[in-house]
């Protein structure tokens, strides 16, 4: 009878052991195919976002060189040597128009791209906004490029780009600034006002969570 229930017992332990080991067996199996499933779309989203970035960049180039085709006597480097407070007065009073302004801006991000690859995209949506720009010449950075998010400090610092607004939860503006000889500003809790500007940054307008790049 002894020597019966250990048998029984052996086997039980055995049978446990063995379910135990296949529960494991079955276990590794599901997380490595769900690693090798997760690795699968991130690397098929990087392919999406490396493919919407290139259309982005070359449609870039192409509507620029269109536009200095067109307008040969726009003087790029000198809008690119203005400051910011330089800019913005001869915007509003119309010694320069913000299409000229903007093609040389983008002329300029393309140039600073190809050096340190700091853009994850050009946001070509901003060219539909000059059409509406003049509305609002009262505006304070009226037909000024503003850029946002994406390697902006090394944008920025290369001179592609005077001003950019972006969130600085966790320090992702005033660190990358302090590395490319700029500046990030991030004001107190309702020191700022801001309005809605774009589904982008619909979630994320607060006047304590944004920051911004200066020159």
């Amino acid at each position: 009878m002894v020597d019966g229930f250990k048998r029984r017992l052996m086997t039980y332990n055995v049978t446990v052991a063995l379910l135990t080991g296949v529960g494991c067996c079955i276990g590794a199996l599901v997380v490595l195919v769900k690693k090798i499933n997760s690795h699968r779309e991130m690397k098929e989203k990087i392919e999406r976002a490396r493919n919407r970035r290139d259309e982005s960049l070359q449609q870039a180039e192409e509507v620029v060189l269109q536009y200095k085709q067109s307008h040969p006597t726009t003087d790029a480097a000198f809008i690119m040597s203005l400051s910011l407070s330089e800019l913005t007065k001869q915007l509003k009073e119309g010694s320069l128009s913000p299409e000229d302004v903007l093609y040389s801006y983008i002329e300029k991000t393309l140039a600073v791209n190809k050096k340190l690859n700091c853009c994850t995209e050009i946001l070509l949506e901003s060219l539909d906004q000059l059409k509406t720009v003049g509305s609002n010449k009262e505006g304070l950075l009226y037909g000024v490029p503003v850029s946002s998010s994406g390697g902006e400090g090394a944008l920025i610092g290369g001179g592609g780009s005077l001003l950019g607004i972006g969130s600085d939860l966790g320090g992702s503006i005033r660190i990358p600034a302090s590395f490319c000889g700029i500046c990030g500003f991030k004001p107190t809790s309702g020191r700022l006002r801001w309005v809605l500007f774009s589904r982008f940054h619909a979630k994320l307008l607060h006047s304590d969570e944004f920051s911004f790049y200066l020159c």
